[in-house]
């Protein structure tokens, strides 16, 4: 059995704006790293075997501040990236639909729609997704993991050990620093503890 505890890194000012960050590197804002250390306290007393991170700014530095004084490394591995948008990184979702792709959002939330110029498929981000999780799953059996990386690769981490396609992404909701606990047993359905929890946050 393999505990999962999967979080989205703190605000950035980009996230504050809704621009799509994709791999852009933004660092945290204030309130983000202020929401890093209510989450860094709420696991404070929990046993913790490894913490893997995105290797952006923003996955990087949540992680550190959670982490705190433990004698563990970041495991950093760019697998645990941001879906990337390519050309769109940048824009706010609003910029995108005042530019007429609305339509285009609404496929690629259901994960129809081709990626953008430079961006990244859902099928390959998905593939990022199931080497993580098979790699973790080999590596840890009995432990305690927490993972820090981003709202895109997040939910489609959610939706594969709840044993769905990348098609429900859309629908999976990940707020800044939002806990996600999954428990898993081989040979058995995942067990979801809890989902996108942000009670240290109020």
């Amino acid at each position: 059995m393999t505990k999962l505890l999967l979080t989205r890194h703190g605000e950035t000012d980009w996230n504050l704006a809704r621009r799509i960050q994709g791999w852009s590197d933004t660092p945290l804002n204030e309130r983000g790293r202020q929401q890093a250390r209510r989450l860094a306290a709420r696991l404070a007393g929990v046993d913790l075997a490894a913490i893997y991170t995105s290797d952006l700014d923003r996955a990087l530095e949540t992680a550190a501040i959670v982490r705190g004084s433990r004698p563990l490394p970041l495991r950093v591995t760019e697998t645990l990236r941001e879906v990337r948008y390519g050309s769109l990184e940048g824009l706010t979702w609003q910029e995108l639909v005042a530019q007429g792709r609305g339509e285009w959002l609404r496929r690629w939330n259901a994960g129809q729609a081709e990626p953008p110029p430079g961006g990244e498929g859902l099928a390959d981000a998905w593939a990022r997704a199931e080497r993580f999780l098979s790699c973790i799953l080999l590596r840890h059996p009995g432990e305690t993991v927490l993972v820090v990386t981003h709202g895109g690769l997040l939910r489609l981490l959610i939706c594969r050990l709840q044993g769905l396609g990348y098609e429900c992404w859309g629908t999976v909701r990940t707020a800044n620093t939002g806990l996600t606990e999954i428990v898993v047993e081989p040979g058995k359905p995942a067990q979801v503890v809890r989902l996108n929890d942000t009670a240290h946050l109020d």
